[in-house]
Order: C-alpha cells, then sequence, then structure tokens
C-alpha cells in the first residue's frame, strides 16, 4: 500500500479504528516536506470505552510529531447514524477552517464504497447516492481502491496498532447491518458489478454536470435546451438545479411534477416547489425564486 498525495495542509480524520490508523500510519511513512498534516478526533460519546481512542490517536499523532486536535460531545447511544456523521462533519470542516487547510483526508475504503451505495440505493437519494464517497475538491479518499481485507493484512503486516469500536457488531443501524449480513455473502463478481454501475454513474454526473452548466446562469435554467432532452435526462438536470439553490427535501414526485409542468406550462407561469420556493417560466428561461 502507498499514497501519492500533493502538497499541501491536510486534515486527517483518525477515529482509531484499523482503516484510520492505517491511513496515518502511511501518511507518516510518505509524508514529503511540503507537506502538513493535522490529525482530528471526534469523539462522539456514544460509547463508554470512546476514550481509549482519543488516547490512543493524540499518542501516535505525538509520536509522528503531527498537530493533534480533538473535540468530545455526548450524543448519546440513541443517536442517528446521520446525526453522528452530520456532526462529525462539522467538526472535520470547521477544524479546516481553524487550518486554513486545502484537504480532508477520510479513511474510507473500497468496501465502504460499496455499503454507502447500497445505504443510497435503499434511501433513494438520486443519482448522487451511488458515489457519494469519490474523492472531491476537498475530500481525499486514498484508500477507496483497497478492499477492508486488504487494509486489515496490511496493518497486522506492520504491527499497527488500532481500537476496535465496540458499535461495529451492532446491526441497530443500517450500514452495520448491511456489513455484517449482507456483504459477507456477495461474492467478488457481485461487489465488481457494483463497483462498475458506480464508475458508470460517476462518468454519467460528469456529462450531467457539464450539461447543467452548459444550459443554467446564476438562478435560471435555459428552457429551449431542457425542452430538448428526454424525459429522464430533464429530471436529473432539474433535481441538480433545485438542488445548486438549496431545495434538499424532495422526492420522485415532486420532481416528476415540476420537470412535467415546466416542460408543458406556458411562459409566464409559476410552478411551486415548497412553501420556500417556486419556478417562474418564461418562453427562454426556467427561474427559480425564493419566495
Amino acid at each position: 500500500m502507498e499514497l501519492n498525495l500533493r502538497k499541501g495542509i491536510y486534515i486527517v480524520a483518525v477515529s482509531g479504528g484499523v482503516d484510520s490508523m492505517t491511513l496515518l500510519f502511511l501518511i507518516n511513512k510518505f509524508k514529503t516536506d511540503d507537506q502538513e498534516f493535522v490529525v482530528a478526533h471526534f469523539n462522539h460519546g456514544i460509547r463508554t470505552d470512546s476514550n481509549i481512542d482519543e488516547e490512543l490517536v493524540k499518542k501516535i499523532s505525538e509520536e509522528y510529531d503531527m498537530t493533534f486536535v480533538s473535540e468530545k460531545v455526548n450524543l448519546g447511544k440513541d443517536v442517528s447514524e446521520d446525526e453522528a456523521r452530520k456532526s462529525r462533519m462539522k467538526f472535520l470542516n470547521r477544524v479546516k477552517e481553524e487550518n486554513d487547510a486545502d484537504y480532508i483526508l477520510t479513511a474510507h475504503h473500497k468496501d465502504d464504497l460499496i455499503e454507502t451505495a447500497l445505504i443510497n440505493t435503499l434511501r433513494g437519494t438520486g443519482r448522487r447516492g451511488l458515489n457519494s464517497l469519490i474523492s472531491s475538491k476537498v475530500f481525499i479518499r486514498p484508500l477507496i481502491k483497497y478492499s477492508k481485507e486488504d487494509i486489515l493484512k496490511f496493518a497486522k503486516t506492520n504491527n499497527i496498532l488500532w481500537h476496535e469500536d465496540s458499535t461495529n457488531s451492532e446491526d441497530r443501524y443500517l450500514r452495520n447491518y448491511i456489513r455484517l449480513n449482507i456483504i459477507p455473502k456477495m461474492d467478488e463478481a457481485q461487489k465488481e458489478n457494483i463497483l462498475g454501475l458506480i464508475d458508470k454513474q460517476n462518468l454519467l454526473n460528469e456529462k450531467i454536470d457539464d450539461l447543467l452548466n452548459s444550459m443554467s446562469e446564476g438562478s435560471s435554467l435555459d428552457r429551449h435546451i431542457f425542452s430538448s432532452l428526454s424525459y429522464s435526462m430533464a429530471k436529473e438536470v432539474m433535481l441538480s438545479f433545485i438542488r445548486k439553490h438549496g431545495v434538499y427535501a424532495y422526492d420522485k414526485k415532486l420532481i416528476d411534477r415540476i420537470t412535467t409542468e415546466s416542460l408543458i406550462q406556458k411562459s409566464g407561469k409559476t410552478v411551486d416547489i415548497n412553501n420556500d420556493f417556486t419556478l417562474k417560466l418564461t418562453k427562454e428561461k426556467i427561474n427559480i425564486i425564493k419566495r
């Protein structure tokens, strides 16, 4: 296993588990003089033994001569997985701003990618759901090409210390249920098929984003180009358009309705999205307006 990171300041999300401790080990091994790393540990306060994680991460960070920052909250054992993730992301983004960092590194791997794709498909999160763990301009996931098995073998071979999260054996969270009950039943061919779909969706997302950029200007869509699209593509563009402008609560029925009305209604008509937003139609444009 190896890393190939560009120069810059990195925030490294380290929980204390085998994935993030392996990432930290690799960073220390391959870091260069034009790179700076800040280790960020978020203690959710869900487990009674969570302080062990923090102490381990702090100890190894000091051994590697890296800055260590942490935050402890008390979310409670009944907190949802989504709320825990939002709290963690808020912490990481704040640490990034405080350190004027360029990137945030996370230890997500190939199995996480499959798990997240399955979860988001079940939740109906749309085209972004399949590849939500693909690296972005800010979030870098250098272990994404490795499997959990690869990471475990490497960690054991290199005597990497980690602390196992005791909640990983509980299946009350959807992710853990999939990890414990579905992923182990999948063979390599099935996993590769899902990864292939993720790659295809990533390419499609890029094309849709390019199309959206070419036909949008500020808070408006070019109605002529929109009308020339296939209905399925028009729905994808409409979904991306309203999300871009702050509409995050939606379902399939809403997207079908506002797409259809935007295609057939006459100039001057308005299309209600929700209590906060509406679409104003002209002959040339589809304008999104905040009430």
